[in-house]
């Protein structure tokens, strides 16, 4: 049972670092900084309204200017306000979704960002001649090389979908020699993901750590943290990890957004976890579902949810995995989730009932969050077929409903 958590919450299951890392964080204190990062300049005046960002893809140091792909965007709004804000882009009403805020004062959008947008701003709807907060945006270069072969990844459980991915890997590694810059890197990235899915962890390593290496060299430090928080769940060595974990951590509050604190405060905390840190793995766990609630990023707030439970059920805080899993059966009755993602969510937390249970604790049954979770089997939403990950995550749920049923003396079904 000890690989559940790591193969259900991670879904993927030497080598001589330099010390370059010092240039981007001489001098700071990094918890400090990290923090700030989702905070608004200190340029702007007390009127303005406090506002996190998320979904860029890279920005400059002091926080104005959003790094988008060429196309249009979307980009994940939080902001202060006790009504809802004036929201604009280019100084024209955005297309946005807005909605009260989960878990905090204040408001979530999600607001469209055409290609050609230069300017997104926001205002305090009760203080309209107050200074707004702005974002600038910046623009990658085309990537044709790489959105060709992006076009040739199967669907999640695609009939040979393993060979389908080794082609793509054959594609990147034949495209990787011609390609430069920012290209480049996200070849590297892509070959690590889809390494990862196809089973190859070892090589999935080694094409991150050629995107870390080429990303320090070249002083991109967005690109550092998009890889760092890829490796810093995949390495092996637990030394390393903690070195790459610390990298990220320093350059968050210099290139990073809110859904890359998230992340990296997710990835700390199963850090600290497996360490046996546990006050540490809450802090950060905590703290990454209540930006990723209040920012609206679904995915992100179901890794860090299930990250908890596991920590809860060892310390007995039973109405504090009583209200996780309240939230978890929220989350899967939300319109437009992807069922698998809900799946493993109901897994994990059926893990962390059982666990409770057996610990002696009352915080639920878990037999109908297992009933739920085969029901995305059943009706062939995901169904494993060829793919690794989702055969992995049906496997667990095979054994937690096992387990479920020793407790409730279904003799029949755990013989099954």
């Amino acid at each position: 049972m000890r690989g559940f958590g790591a193969r259900i919450r991670f879904a993927a299951a030497s080598w001589a670092w330099t010390a370059t890392y010092l240039l981007f964080g001489c001098g700071r204190d990094p918890d400090q900084e990290a923090r700030a990062q989702i905070s608004p300049p200190s340029t702007h005046s007390a009127s303005t309204p406090q506002v996190e960002f998320a979904a860029c893809d890279g920005r400059n140091a002091d926080r104005t200017t959003c790094t988008l792909p060429e196309d249009d965007s979307e980009v994940l709004l939080w902001i202060a306000a006790p009504v809802v804000p004036s929201i604009e882009v280019d100084h024209q009403l955005a297309q946005a979704r807005i909605e009260p805020a989960r878990g905090e004062t204040g408001w979530t959008a999600a607001v469209r960002v055409p290609a050609h947008a230069r300017e997104l701003t926001v205002r305090d709807a009760l203080a309209l001649d107050s200074p707004p907060w702005r974002l600038g945006f910046a623009r990658h270069a085309p990537t044709p090389t790489l959105a060709a072969i992006q076009r040739l990844l199967p669907d999640h459980n695609a009939p040979g979908r393993t060979a389908k991915l080794l082609d793509v890997m054959r594609q990147l590694e034949q495209a990787l020699p011609t390609l430069t810059g920012h290209e480049r890197h996200k070849a590297l990235r892509l070959a690590t993901v889809v390494s990862l899915d196809a089973g190859d962890v070892e090589a999935a390593n080694g094409h991150g750590k050629r995107a870390l290496d080429e990303a320090l060299a070249g002083g991109q430090l967005h690109d550092v943290i998009e890889i760092g928080l890829i490796l810093g769940r995949t390495l092996a060595n637990r030394a390393e990890r903690a070195w790459v974990l610390h990298l990220v951590e320093l350059c968050i509050p210099l290139a990073g957004d809110a859904r890359e604190y998230s992340d990296w405060l997710y990835a700390r905390g199963s850090f600290a976890r497996e360490s046996g840190d546990i006050g540490t793995a809450l802090a950060d766990l905590a703290e990454a579902e209540a930006i990723a609630r209040r920012l609206g990023m679904r995915d992100f707030e179901i890794q860090a949810l299930s990250g908890r439970g596991h920590e809860l059920a060892l310390i007995g805080d039973t109405a504090a995995i009583q209200a996780l899993t309240r939230r978890a059966v929220e989350l899967v009755a939300t319109p437009g989730g992807d069922p698998c993602a809900d799946a493993t969510l109901l897994i994990g937390m059926s893990w962390t009932l059982w666990l409770s249970r057996s610990l002696g604790g009352d915080a639920g049954d878990p037999e109908p969050l297992l009933h739920r979770a085969e029901r995305y089997y059943q009706d062939l939403a995901c169904v494993p077929g060829d793919n690794r990950i989702q055969r992995d995550v049906a496997r667990e749920l095979q054994l937690n409903a096992a387990l479920a049923a020793t407790e409730g003396s279904d003799r029949e079904k755990l013989r099954k």
